[in-house]
């Protein structure tokens, strides 16, 4: 049971559980999906691929990283905003038919509203990190600039 909660743990789209779960009763998926969740989350957490709020995950950790249902809806959320890749529209729409499934449209509507939040906040993060490289690279620039004028002004000729 071990080999399954980490095995789960350590795969990103969390849509593809039950397919590795092959072979284990209701029961047993139940156990390690509810252990290899908070597993999951902290190691998500740590990667900093989990986009939630600083007070969510301070929350989440408080918890010993097991969300409540709230706190799900906004990790479904970023989860859809973290798919990338040719499969992202149909890895959409197979998250959003088992969430429909699962939780009904109601549950689903928070998820999609919250996932276009979090797509704010995922790119204001990718901004944020073209603004530092910028920054560096124009800091780079002056420093080489510094330099050619410092090489020009005492070359000997």
């Amino acid at each position: 049971m071990e080999e399954l909660v980490q095995k789960l743990a350590s795969i990103d789209e969390l849509e593809t559980w039950k397919q590795h779960c092959q072979g284990y009763s209701s029961q047993e998926k139940k156990t390690a999906f509810e252990r290899a969740q908070s597993l999951w989350i902290a190691r998500k957490v740590s990667e900093n691929t989990l986009y939630l709020h600083p007070e969510v995950i301070s929350d989440l950790q408080k918890q010993n990283w097991l969300p409540n249902d709230l706190q799900k809806r906004m990790i479904w959320a970023s989860v859809l905003v973290s798919g990338e890749g040719s499969d992202s529209r149909q890895r959409f729409k197979s998250i959003k038919a088992s969430l429909l499934k699962r939780h009904g449209r109601d549950w689903w509507e928070d998820v999609y509203n919250v996932k276009n939040l979090h797509l704010q906040l995922k790119n204001v993060f990718v901004i944020k990190r073209l603004q530092t490289v910028l920054l560096l690279i124009c800091l780079w620039q002056k420093l080489t600039y510094s330099v050619i004028l410092l090489e020009t002004k005492y070359t000997v000729h």
